[in-house]
C-alpha cells in the first residue's frame, strides 16, 4: 500500500507476484484480494487489458469461495469501465456489486458504488439518475450518522433543484442542510 501510495507501481506487482509464488495453488480467499488489487494496480497504470484480467480472476474466486467481497471487486472493476467510458458497462457492473452489497449489508461499499453511479450518471447529464442515486447516498449516509457528507449531498440537491426552478424542493433541502447545523 505504501508503494502503491507513492507510485512505485512496479514493486506493488512485484510483491504481489511474490506473494501468488508462495501461496498454495487451491482457491483462497488472499488470492481473491491480490488479483482484486492487482486490478487496480494496473487500472492506476492505464494498462486497462490487464487490469481487465485480473478483476475477471478476483471476480471468478470471489463468486466461488469469497461472495462477501465480491461487491469490492464489482465495484472497482466498474471503475475500469468508467475511466475506459464505457459507461453501460459501468452501470451494469456497478449495479451488479450494489446487489451483492445489500445482501450482505457493507454500507461502505453501497457508499463507494453509488457514489461511482453519481459521477457516471453526472458525466452522462442524467440529472434524474443522479438524483435518485443522491438521494440513495444520502440515506446511507443518514443510517452512518456521517453528517459532514450529507450536508454536500444536500448542498448539491439543493442547487440541483434550484437550477431546475424547483423551490418547493430547494427549500426542502436547505431546510434540511439548517436541521443538521442546528
Amino acid at each position: 500500500n505504501c508503494y502503491e501510495a507513492i507510485g512505485k507501481y512496479d514493486i506493488v506487482i512485484e510483491i504481489y507476484n511474490c506473494l501468488l509464488a508462495e501461496l498454495p495453488k487451491h482457491e483462497d480467499t488472499l488470492i481473491g484480494y491480490i488479483y482484486n488489487n492487482l486490478g487496480l494496480v494496473y487500472l492506476d497504470n492505464f494498462d486497462f487489458k490487464t487490469s481487465l484480467q485480473y478483476f475477471e480472476m478476483a471476480e471468478k474466486i470471489r463468486h466461488t469461495i469469497d461472495k462477501p467481497n465480491l461487491c469490492h471487486t464489482l465495484i472497482e472493476k466498474s471503475e475500469l469501465f468508467f475511466k475506459q467510458r464505457l459507461y453501460t458497462d459501468a452501470i451494469k457492473t456497478t449495479k451488479l456489486g450494489l446487489k451483492n452489497a445489500e445482501i450482505y449489508k457493507d454500507y461502505e461499499c453501497l457508499l463507494k458504488g453509488n457514489y461511482n453511479l453519481s459521477r457516471i450518471y453526472e458525466r452522462l447529464n442524467d440529472i434524474s439518475n443522479f438524483k435518485k442515486v443522491y438521494l440513495t447516498i444520502a440515506n446511507l449516509l443518514k443510517i452512518k450518522n456521517n453528517f459532514s457528507e450529507l450536508v454536500s449531498i444536500y448542498s448539491k440537491l439543493s442547487l440541483i433543484y434550484l437550477n431546475e426552478n424547483n423551490i418547493k424542493e430547494t427549500k426542502k433541502y436547505l431546510f434540511l442542510l439548517q436541521k443538521i447545523s442546528d
